[in-house]
């Protein structure tokens, strides 16, 4: 007897895929992603948006991309002339094509209608859609609107059938519904089956609930994800283990299949290799093969598929098949070969509709028998409808299939533009999937380190927007480091990964082992984790793992820089604006605050050589702003003394301002403050070399820029001293020297100012400045430091003299 495996590769918030093994062979291939979740059996509350007497048909929006087709041979009669809301039908008995009346008079447009999807679109068509509700339950298929109860087809046992269908007649089942006994329901006592009954019963009045509250199309019910519809739905006997990779999936099956199917011998057991799953078994290299063109057969032959939008062409060659003695042999047994890769590839592929097969020509009529008998019974296996025509004499076997969901070339290629040619080219995020998938099997080795995946264009714009989780979640479970890089070179179906180790040298990914199954698994039995029915947890702990671990980009901190130097520049300015709007402006005054800096002119002039030479070049203050500060009059200077007083306690622009003078010169201020700690210590000596000197420079004339340096110190540092004395009186300077530090004195001191301090200067020091800087100001000569141009008139003055 065969062994069959269904393997689930389950990963919460990204993906999960279901695969069914024979013997190791792909029998059955299903995935589904989030962003592309299934919307077969859900229910919707649709609006008819047209209705085509043609084709007796109506278009539906249900508020998906496209309406929903509904044929006439899907509604329900309610909808019919002369009926309401309260007719029903009885189950297995619906209402023959020529009693139906036409579409147009069951439907209007603008109506609002229950709909379920059957079956998804293809390529530009929407999907089909039906008024004949089911919503199933765990034991249970509730049908609205229906009348009487059926079992399962499944069940062949009559006398089971019989058993079960007196249970359902001896329970109160509520009217205007019908109700079928799934196959999981055989066996089930009276009292499961009518908790069953009264969970379905909750859910359809939650659906009217959501239908009258609102008016337009909106989704009402919502199918199961694809780990619980494959457990429910591709479950069988026959199937032997069930394999999953992740806790949390293996908590859910646990519990579903111990409500479902509690008695079933099948085993669940949990795959905790390294190794992918679906590489470990075998299963990419055959997924690859179901998307080719091409599937090559062990006698050496080979199919050739071909989806079109009328039909499906299948041909089928010998290719260098040997192995008979005639051609007879020879084309039976090629044949033979075929057909159940044909049945095979029909069901990976999910292909539909018309299906020719063009079989190698056969003489005898016994072999074109088999060929068709064959073809039937490797069909009983697939859910999907199906018929078969016997061989035509042209060699061709005709048959249909019922499309259940997209085919395998809708999900993962794509046509191209039109100015590009005819043809299919495959979907970057088909080739960015196969590309993470590859690269999570180099990271499973331990001899790998560090990977590097070279990706076209468009494939890295996949991975970097909608796949950057999946690479985190990588890294943080393997410890190991991923790059992404793009090349233009490549394909856009192509991808390059690279593998090295802990030095940094090349692994050969060639020679790494080939992945093998594992012989034995450990049983899962631990079903009562509650972190593990959390389906949000690990996402949860996932994205908290990536943004602990994200480092910012330079380019970020650059222009976090750049934010922060601009929000203080904007401050600044705001301030200066409100200063200038009419308010009075607070004078601003030095480091140390009252009474904490004592110090003469030498002291003064050794603090301000220290300062930076940018201070003096990007001040934040105009000068005009220093000399309206010493224009402040006497009750301009109290007023502001009892404002500063009570704006002591808020320090937020002072903090801003020390910040940016340590960040454009931290050693000038250091300097400065060493400076005027020790001036504060030596006062007493400056203060008698002061004194001392004071007869020497009596007679040079005072200069404006150090009565400038009298008017701003505070009280305490001018007393005892003459407006002209000054420590470094001693050597003479030239003019334009002058100039130079007055304005380098000046924009120093309008960057140093600060409101958090009281300043007590007197008012007569500012009154005798004013009235000494016209004394003290000289004419200005032809011949100064200030290097100005001579003007033609000058010129011929000075010649004269």
């Amino acid at each position: 007897m065969p062994k069959q495996q269904m393997l689930i590769s389950y990963h919460p918030g990204e993906e999960c895929r279901v695969a069914i093994l024979e013997n190791g062979v792909l029998e059955d291939y299903h995935a589904e992603r989030p962003a592309t979740a299934n919307r077969v059996n859900n229910l919707y509350l649709g609006k008819v948006t047209n209705i085509e007497s043609s084709l007796q048909a109506a278009f539906v929006d249900f508020g998906g991309p496209e309406s929903a087709f509904v044929h006439t041979s899907d509604i329900h009669p309610q909808f019919f002339p002369k009926e309401d809301s309260d007719t029903t039908e009885k189950i297995g008995k619906k209402t023959a094509r020529r009693d139906r009346p036409p579409i147009q008079q069951c439907l209007k447009k603008g109506q609002q209608v229950i709909v379920q999807i059957l079956k998804d679109g293809v390529g530009t068509k929407g999907p089909a859609a039906t008024t004949y509700l089911s919503i199933p339950g765990k034991y249970l298929v509730m049908m609205p609107q229906m009348d009487n109860v059926g079992v399962s087809r499944k069940m062949e046992d009559e006398d089971m059938r019989r058993k079960m269908r007196d249970i359902l007649d001896s329970i109160d089942l509520p009217e205007g519904f019908g109700f079928i006994l799934r196959t999981a329901g055989f066996g089930r006592t009276k009292t499961e089956l009518k908790r069953d009954l009264a969970y379905l019963m909750r859910l359809w009045k939650n659906i009217e609930k959501r239908k009258k509250a609102t008016k337009k199309p909106a989704l009402l019910y919502a199918e199961s994800d694809l780990l619980v519809r494959a457990l429910r739905d591709l479950l069988t006997s026959d199937i032997d283990e069930v394999i999953i990779d992740h806790e949390q999936g293996l908590a859910r099956a646990a519990n579903f299949l111990k409500v479902v199917a509690p008695r079933s011998g099948t085993k669940l057991l949990h795959y905790n290799q390294k190794t992918p799953i679906f590489h470990a078994y075998g299963i990419e290299e055959q997924h690859r093969l179901m998307i080719a063109r091409e599937v090559p057969l062990k006698s050496g032959g080979r199919l050739v598929i071909d989806e079109t939008e009328a039909l499906v062409a299948i041909d089928v060659n010998s290719g260098k098949s040997r192995k008979a003695k005639d051609a007879e042999t020879n084309a039976y047994q090629t044949n033979l070969e075929a057909v159940d890769e044909i049945c095979r590839q029909l069901k990976l592929r999910e292909l539909g509709g018309l299906v020719i097969n063009d079989l190698i020509d056969m003489n005898q009529a016994k072999h074109r028998k088999a060929i068709e008998q064959r073809f039937k019974e490797r069909l009983k296996n697939d859910r999907a409808k199906s018929t078969v025509l016997p061989i035509s004499p042209f060699g061709i076997l005709e048959m249909t299939r019922q499309r259940m969901r997209p085919s395998s070339q809708g999900i993962h290629y794509q046509e191209l533009p039109a100015n590009y040619g005819r043809g299919w080219v495959r979907k970057p995020e088909s080739v960015a999937a196969e590309a993470l998938r590859e690269l999570q099997l180099i990271l499973s080795y331990d001899k790998v380190q560090k990977a590097e995946l070279i990706v076209p264009g468009r494939v890295a714009g996949e991975l970097l927007s909608n796949r950057r989780k999946s690479i985190t979640r990588m890294e943080l479970i393997t410890g190991k480091s991923v790059i992404v890089r793009v090349s233009d070179s490549l394909g856009t179906d192509r991808f390059t990964v690279y593998a090295y180790d802990d030095a940094g040298n090349d692994v050969d990914t060639s020679k790494l082992p080939k992945p093998k199954a594992p012989k034995s698994l450990p049983e899962w039995t631990d079903d009562s984790d509650e972190k593990a029915w959390d389906e949000v947890s690990e996402e949860k702990e996932i994205l908290q793992a990536i943004e602990e671990h994200a480092e910012p980009h330079p380019l970020e901190m650059e222009m976090a820089a750049e934010g922060e130097l601009l929000s203080e520049k904007e401050e600044n300015e705001d301030e200066s604006e409100s200063e200038s709007t009419g308010k009075k402006k607070r004078r601003r005054r030095r480091r140390g605050g009252r009474g904490r800096r004592k110090k003469s002119g030498d002291a003064q002039q050794d603090g301000e050589a220290g300062t930076d030479s940018g201070d003096s070049d990007d001040s934040a203050e105009p000068k005009a702003e220093t000399d309206a500060d010493d224009k402040l009059s006497e009750d301009d200077d109290a007023a502001l003394d009892s404002s500063e007083s009570q704006d002591e306690d808020k320090p937020r622009k002072k903090r801003r301002r020390r910040r940016r003078r340590k960040s454009s010169g931290s050693g000038e201020a250091e300097a400065d403050v060493k400076d005027e700690a020790e001036a504060g210590e030596d006062q007493p000596e400056q203060a008698d070399e002061s004194e001392a000197e004071e007869s020497e420079t009596d007679d040079a004339p005072p200069t404006k820029k150090r009565r400038r340096r009298r008017s701003s110190k505070p009280k305490a540092e001018v007393s005892g001293e003459e407006p002209g004395s000054s420590g470094d009186a001693d050597e003479p300077m030239s003019e334009g020297t002058k100039k130079k530090a007055k304005k380098k004195s000046t924009r120093k001191r309008s960057s140093k100012k600060k409101p958090a301090a009281k300043k007590e200067n007197p008012p007569s020091e500012v009154v005798e400045a004013k009235s000494d800087a016209p004394a003290a100001k000289k004419p200005r000569l032809l011949y100064s430091g200030s290097r100005r141009k001579l003007k033609p008139s000058e010129k011929a003055a000075i010649g004269d003299e």
